[in-house]
């Protein structure tokens, strides 16, 4: 009797765990979701409409054609399902107009507002369907690590990443990256299992399912498989290398068996690529030849590397500055109390130290840092430079990051006093969670404001970052500031990032700015004609047109927008400016 009790409080304490891990994720991620819109979103808003519009009709051979869904470098196929669920609640109707397909964000936004609905409310019932799936990826890759790393390391490990900063915010929107993150943690975590549990079938379909979910959310995602390639090279080393005489008969029989299960994994991994993506339904050979070869031929017609495009590669070969360009990144993103678990948990292996101590615990690290080398390398050689394209090692360096924690606090509970010794674990744990917690909420709801406070935090990013800094949050603020001016429905403005980020919120008519640095008289004269100019951050970074920010730099915004001591958004009154102004523009 006192078993089945002891095992009772035993099941109710894991499931209120689980509760409270699932609360930690989805609350952060839930709350004031409609609060701004970010530049990409819009693009797959449209882009998931012209899915959806495709599938209602029939025409899955024509997904792929479908203007800005090509799957070459990001399929999103996972994020134009989950806005298809969105527009389904929000908009079922959408399917039957006949209107064809858009080419571009704005042609969406005019036709919904023309329908009576509200682009914004499409997108955050894709945000939160979006908090539920990453909730349930996570608690699934969770489950996995409790039985890796043990209860504690693991829930230290999960809080950590619930509430990294970087990651609340990329996992806030409808976006790729946030998701094809905890889908790559998933997997590793279960080939992991695989490696160190008996080889279990179960483990293994798991970590498949997720590779192909990752690879049907971004192309990265196919960077589970030299990782996985790697771990399975691994398995038959260690055999081989530890083997007894008894096992040698029976090696090359086990080697088959182990080749066997690789396929079964691959095999699993493309059929969740043609279940869900339905262009495959229509041609899957040629889905599967296109989604595999396609950046080889992409990369050699643009003359760039996988995954981007030309722009941040430099012209002969690599400078030392392109090479490391990802560590000051995840520097400036991540926090102060991940990077001190890291240093914790290095010095542990080194050690041998307490959980460090035994070889599988050793091993199973090592299996983490060579998913995140299998990922980072390939990232760094590839053309591209983005802060949130490394999103997935933060979170296999956050796991390990909570073991270096869970060592220091052993270390600290063994060097205090007896009447101390009995809650130190407890107190310094619960602290670095809190502290975590802590960091992330001041920039609530912008999470992408958030800079590391080590580094100098938001002020000294804003200063060093010549780019990288502003995916539309401020534009909401601009908006509501022009919404309190008297008629503002009649407001004629032109906004960097306009559709979307600022028309979302705006009441009046809003209007792009253009990046041509020609200005012929009808440009001269739109401006002219328009009310307000709402300069974004990124752009007059890149002084984008240049001859705008040579007649601007005289002129003192009538607004300005500061978020975490960063300088956001400018707003200028046209009315006010000068006649030089135009003046700098007609310069030849």
């Amino acid at each position: 009797m006192g078993r089945t009790k002891s095992f009772i409080l035993s099941r109710w304490r894991t499931l209120l765990l689980y509760a409270l891990l699932a609360l930690a994720i989805g609350f952060p991620r839930w709350i004031e979701l409609d609060k701004f819109v970010t530049v990409d979103e819009p693009q797959w808003l449209y882009r998931s409409a012209n899915f959806y519009y495709s599938l209602a009709q029939r025409e899955f051979d024509q997904i792929s054609k479908t203007p800005g869904s090509n799957i070459n470098p990001t399929p999103g196929v996972i994020t134009m399902w989950v806005e298809t669920f969105a527009f389904l609640l929000e908009f079922p109707e959408y399917r039957g107009f006949g209107q064809g397909q858009f080419t571009d964000p704005s042609q969406i936004e005019k036709f919904l507002l023309s329908k009576g609905v509200d682009p914004l409310e499409i997108l955050v019932t894709a945000r939160q369907i979006f908090t539920v799936w990453n909730t349930v990826v996570l608690l699934f890759a969770f489950a996995i690590a409790h039985r890796l790393f043990g209860l504690w390391p693991s829930m230290l490990g999960f809080l950590l990443i619930a509430f990294e900063p970087y990651y609340i915010a990329l996992t806030r929107i409808a976006h790729l990256d946030g998701p094809l993150s905890g889908l790559m943690l998933l997997s590793t975590l279960a080939i992991i299992a695989y490696a160190f549990d008996g080889r279990k079938i179960f483990f293994l379909i798991v970590s498949a399912v997720a590779c192909g979910l990752a690879m049907l959310t971004k192309q990265p995602g196919i960077l589970l498989m030299p990782f996985v390639g790697l771990s399975f090279l691994a398995l038959i080393f260690v055999r081989w290398r530890n083997q007894t005489e008894e096992q040698k008969t029976h090696y090359w029989s086990w080697v088959r068996s182990l080749i066997s299960h690789l396929l079964l994994w691959g095999g699993i991994a493309a059929l969740t690529l043609v279940v869900l993506w339905p262009q495959m339904w229509a041609d899957p050979i040629g889905s599967l030849f296109e989604y595999f070869i396609g950046p080889v031929y992409h990369t050699r017609e643009t003359k760039t590397l996988l995954f981007g495009s030309a722009a941040a590669q430099p012209a002969l070969g690599f400078s030392i500055e392109y090479v490391v360009r990802y560590i000051p990144s995840y520097l400036w993103h991540t926090t102060p109390l991940i990077l001190f678990g890291l240093l914790a948990a290095l010095v542990s292996y080194i050690k041998k130290a307490g959980i460090f101590s035994e070889q599988q615990s050793r091993s199973k690290m090592v299996a983490l840092v060579l998913f995140v080398l299998a990922f980072v390398v390939p990232i760094t050689i590839a053309s591209t430079n983005s802060h949130r394209y490394i999103i997935p090692i933060y979170l296999p360096l956050n796991l390990i990051a909570a073991l270096g924690w869970i060592e220091t606090a052993a270390w600290l509970k063994g060097k205090l006093g007896h009447p101390f010794r009995k809650y130190a674990v407890l107190v310094l744990l619960a602290g670095v969670v809190i502290a975590q917690l802590l960091l992330a909420a001041r920039s609530h709801p912008y999470y992408f404001t958030y800079f590391n406070p080590l580094l100098g935090g938001g002020k000294r990013a804003g200063e060093v970052f010549e780019s990288g800094i502003g995916l539309g949050e401020g534009l909401d603020q601009a908006a509501a500031y022009l919404n309190d001016k008297p008629e503002s429905e009649r407001l004629r403005v032109k906004s960097w990032y306009y559709s979307g980020p600022f028309s979302y919120f705006f009441s009046g008519s809003a209007s792009g700015i253009s990046e041509r640095n020609e200005w012929p008289q009808e440009r001269i004269t739109d401006i002219r004609r328009t009310h307000y100019l709402v300069i974004y951050i990124n752009q007059w970074k890149r002084r984008i047109p240049d001859k705008l920010f040579d007649a601007l730099d005289a002129i003192t915004p009538e607004h300005v927008i500061w978020i975490d001591e960063i300088e956001y958004v400018r707003i200028y009154k046209v009315s006010d400016f000068p006649p030089s102004f135009y003046e700098i523009l007609q310069e030849e």
